[in-house]
């Protein structure tokens, strides 16, 4: 209104849009999470979400890890309020880590955990115990750049201690390999023969699948006799419970 009292048109502000609507379908992507398995003690991980309202503003990651011979503990932090939406992982031999993430949009609504990925680092030769005559090599192309080898019948590597819902060796398969026998808690569980047409490093064969969790030892024993047998580690796969 003006001096005369005369009145202007009226202006409408707005309309206005609070969003009150968390972001979606927080996820960890990328080839790493897919795998069950790793062939290296270090791997990417990436995460993802959606927010078409305000926006994305950060996220947090979490992890929980279980020892070869442990359960899963409690989840730890590993990003906080991060704008990054991949990283690189260092793991250890022999563990398992699971992932989750959330996100958080520009007015600070957050997300829900997302469902976690797991996936484990295997553990190699030289984490099993040998008797008799093994050489212990170091070569590219192998897991972790090492291999147990031998020839003779009755020669074994060992590992006590594993909690494992499934367990792979890994081996190298060739002309000429021998047969391995692979024993749990004093059982046999399978014969296992390496011989193939051409070479093949890093090869996952599956010893057993439990169904649930298993704690023991496992042997593994030479049953052929002068056919090279190469040993490239261990495999052992867990699932994490809901939390």
């Amino acid at each position: 209104m003006d001096i005369a009292g005369n009145w202007s048109d009226p202006v409408h502000a707005g309309p206005f849009f609070i969003d009150i609507n968390a972001p979606g379908a927080a996820r960890i992507i990328g080839p790493a999470a897919t795998k069950e398995f790793q062939l290296s003690t270090q791997f990417r991980l990436k995460w993802a979400a959606s927010d078409p309202n305000s926006g994305l503003k950060d996220y947090d990651v979490r992890y929980r890890m279980a020892s070869l011979g442990g359960d899963f503990g409690t989840f730890r932090n590993w990003k906080l309020a991060t704008t990054l939406v991949d990283a690189r992982w260092v793991g250890l031999k022999g563990y398992t880590y699971c992932f989750s993430t959330r996100a958080r949009d520009n007015v600070l609504n957050v997300s829900a955990w997302s469902a976690e990925k797991c996936t484990a680092i295997p553990f190699d030769d030289r984490g099993l115990t040998a008797t008799g005559s093994w050489a212990r090599e170091t070569a590219s192309g192998y897991y972790l750049g090492s291999y147990s080898l031998s020839s003779t019948t009755n020669n074994t590597l060992t590992k006590t201690g594993i909690m494992a819902e499934k367990l792979l060796l890994i081996a190298t398969k060739c002309p000429g390999c021998g047969t391995v026998r692979v024993f749990w808690n004093g059982v046999a569980v399978i014969d296992i023969d390496l011989e193939n047409a051409t070479k093949q490093r890093r090869q996952f064969i599956l010893i057993d699948d439990f169904g649930v969790m298993e704690t023991g030892s496992i042997e593994i024993r030479i049953i052929s006799s002068g056919k090279p047998v190469y040993i490239d580690g261990l495999a052992v796969g867990k699932t994490a419970p809901l939390p």
